[in-house]
């Protein structure tokens, strides 16, 4: 395994970590501006919270691919792939270390009870009626969006990269490398 692939894992792991630090600010904010304008039940918290935390995890993990692809030049799906793999293993080590707090698994939790009972998830006092399985179903989920988003946006940061290329004057043209 090439040292740059470990390297990348690690830089991953940090910016997931840090997604569901900074989902933490986030979600209160959304479930906030959101029950000033409909009450909202536990039910409705936890879909916010749900929604909240996939998109912060992947605007910052996807920032973060687009920005090394449009730097390098370069999108490489497998050895991405390979990172954000190692990247999740880590990150689901922690969460089960400390048991899918939000604060470290961002919206799982709330994904996993709402999984498990669907629209009677009404309290955190449910929580112990959800299973291991739910909590790693409702992982894969937030993890599978995760890389789907990393993915598009190292494809979109290379093609970026490429079309700020092309207006540069006396940049050869794909026509005139391929010969």
């Amino acid at each position: 395994m090439k040292k740059q692939t470990l390297i990348n894992a690690l830089i991953y792991l940090v910016c997931m970590v840090s997604a569901c630090i900074l989902n933490l600010a986030v979600s209160w904010m959304m479930v906030k501006i959101v029950d000033s304008f409909v009450e909202l039940g536990y039910f409705g918290t936890a879909i916010v919270r749900i929604v909240s935390g996939i998109v912060t995890g992947g605007v910052v993990l996807g920032a973060v691919v687009f920005r090394d692809s449009y730097k390098s030049i370069c999108f490489s799906p497998k050895p991405l792939t390979v990172s954000l793999l190692l990247a999740g293993l880590g990150h689901l080590l922690l969460c089960l270390v400390l048991m899918f707090h939000p604060f470290i698994a961002g919206g799982v939790r709330y994904l996993a009870g709402i999984l498990r009972m669907g629209g009677d998830f009404a309290s955190d006092g449910q929580l112990d009626r959800i299973y291991l399985w739910d909590y790693l179903l409702g992982f894969l989920i937030d993890f599978a969006v995760r890389v789907a988003v990393a993915l598009l946006c190292g494809y979109l940061g290379k093609k970026k990269r490429l079309d700020n290329r092309k207006n540069i004057a006396g940049y050869p043209s794909e026509n005139e490398t391929e010969g």
